[in-house]
This record gives structure tokens, sequence and C-alpha cells, in this order.
């Protein structure tokens, strides 16, 4: 039987798998790490191999005094998700049913989900590695936040991955090794 985990992601990569643009991912690969310089073996990626399933986890709001985990059908009606952009739950509802306004992704529960993905393959390479068909394959999603509409995806990709992963010593300058995880969505999450 394949697993399946949570995986956090950005409002940007959500936007990107809902628009059907992003097809793989990339995590970085912290453990284990080769103690010989070879590449960590695919076998080993935390997300898991093929077959394996992805909830993901992303910021969102919901009304409060809705129970979830008893009646998930229903509380779906009372969700909303910061990818979607339009609505900002404690101005958007005028009440103080959203007062806590976006809650964490990494708080949100199996039943809050509306993103389920599988994974088809697992690779590893280093960061630098990507070529421009990996590019398009990771959904763009650097473009959003981009200065300049002019700026090479090769470019935009190393600005937006430092971005993420800079503070904790991967950034793109360090070319860390990354879990390559190509994967499709699932119809129903």
């Amino acid at each position: 039987m394949h697993a399946e985990r949570p995986i956090t992601l950005t409002p940007a990569c959500v936007r990107a798998l809902l628009d059907g643009r992003k097809t793989q991912l990339r995590q970085v690969a912290r453990d284990p790490l080769p103690s010989d310089g070879i590449a960590p073996r695919p076998d080993a990626c935390p997300a898991g191999g093929a077959g394996d399933r992805l909830w993901v986890q992303e910021r969102w709001a919901c009304r409060d005094g809705v129970d979830g985990a008893a009646d998930p059908a229903a509380a779906r009606w009372h969700l909303h998700y910061e990818a979607d952009a339009h609505f900002e739950p404690a101005e958007a509802c005028n009440c103080e049913s959203y007062a806590g306004g976006w809650r964490p992704a990494k708080e949100m529960p199996r039943w809050a989900c509306r993103l389920l993905l599988e994974i088809d393959r697992v690779r590893v390479e280093r960061v630098q590695a990507i070529g421009d068909a990996d590019l398009d394959a990771e959904g763009v999603v650097w473009r959003e936040s981009t200065p300049d509409p002019a700026e090479a995806d090769r470019d935009g990709f190393a600005r937006w991955w430092s971005a993420l992963h800079a503070a904790r010593g991967a950034g793109w300058e360090h070319d860390p090794w990354v879990w390559v995880v190509e994967l499709h969505r699932v119809a129903e999450a």
C-alpha cells in the first residue's frame, strides 16, 4: 500500500498546481546526505516514492466554531485559501468569525486539504542542474514576484529558490542536492 503524507507549499505553487502548470517540485536533500560525495538515493526521499500521495497544506482560513473533523463536507463550505488571493478573511466577511485571519499551512488538517498529488517519479540532482523543460514543469512560479518581466526563467528560478532556501544555507549559490519529485494532481482530495 502506498503512503500519504502532508506537504506544505507556497501560495504561488498552489496556484500553479490549480492552473495545471506545476508537475515538479524540488526539496533540499538534507537527510540522508551523502558522506562519500555521491548523491542521496532516490528511494530515501522524505516526500515518498512513485505511487505515494501528498496532500497539500496551504495557508487557510475557516469560520470559527466549524468542526471539520466531525463533518468535513459541511466544513469545506466555510474554508478559504490564501492562494485564491481574492479573499481576506477578517475584512471580507466584516465579522468576528474570521478574527484569527490566515492560519499557517502547517496547521492545516487533512480534512481541509483541497489538493492531492500523486508522485510519478523521484530523482536526485543538484539544484543548478535544472533544465528548460524542468523550469516549465516547476510551474514558472517565480514570475509572480519578478521585479523584471524580461528576467530569464533560469535567473528567476535562482532568485526564487534563494528567497526560500538561502537562510537555511541551501541557496542557489550553494548548489545543494535536491529531490526532484515529478507528480500529477489526483482528482479528489
